[in-house]
């Protein structure tokens, strides 16, 4: 299986690690248990990372996937009183070339879809786009006033996120919160994840990290 193209997603066991380790797969050969079988879980696992930000008025909040200090995708969160129709405009951005969003169409063209939790981003989906994408608007004129979009107030919805490291594509989900109030949009983010074996899916709202090694691994 791949490893990460990142080398901050490889683990470093220290030696006191490596003997439990040696010391668990006498013990499970020993029990008839296949040390093979354990091997995977080593090479692949999901990096997780919760979070609480405000997408604040005329803001974005960036989201670096994999912690290199590189902003992969940006949420932003626009107003403008300047020219009619005013309005407000939550939108998701890739900000690095190859870089995907999961998109729907809507009555207005493709927007950022809302994905609720269990679904499989990966590379049978064919809804991925590079461009910013609409999440959710409110616009006024005069006694007129409209909103709409996928993340009209929506609760713990996902962003399905196409990212490359190194040329290679990784998939990963946002979770975020949206609701309209008034003039505005208020939206947090509440956490982000990515997959870190190249081209293999991840299912939205799944944090899972653990595997029997890493388990191990922290003496557990």
């Amino acid at each position: 299986m791949p490893r990460s193209a990142r080398p901050r997603d490889t683990a470093h066991l220290s030696d006191s690690v490596h003997r439990r380790l040696n010391s668990y797969a006498l013990a499970a050969t020993a029990a008839g248990v296949s040390v093979v079988a354990l091997t995977p879980l080593a090479g692949a696992r999901i990096v997780y990372t919760p979070v609480h930000k405000l997408v604040r008025i005329n803001h974005e909040v960036p989201i670096d996937l994999n912690h290199d200090g590189i902003h992969d995708f940006g949420v932003f969160n626009l107003t403008h009183n300047s020219t009619t129709p005013f309005g407000s405009y939550l939108r998701a951005e890739p900000l690095n070339s190859g870089n995907q969003i999961w998109v729907q169409r809507t009555n207005r063209g493709y927007a950022a879809a809302a994905l609720s939790a269990g679904i499989q981003v990966g590379p049978k989906a064919k809804q991925f786009q590079a461009g910013r994408e609409l999440m959710a608007y409110r616009s006024s004129s005069g006694a007129s006033q409209i909103s709409g979009g996928p993340w009209k107030d929506v609760s713990k919805r996902y962003l399905g996120l196409k990212f490359l490291i190194k040329g290679k594509a990784h998939y990963g989900w946002a979770r975020l919160d949206v609701a309209i109030a008034g003039p505005n949009i208020n939206a947090t983010l509440t956490g982000y994840a990515y997959e870190t074996v190249p081209n293999k899916a991840i299912v939205t709202g799944n944090t899972a990290t653990e595997a029997t090694l890493g388990v191990l691994a922290r003496g557990r």
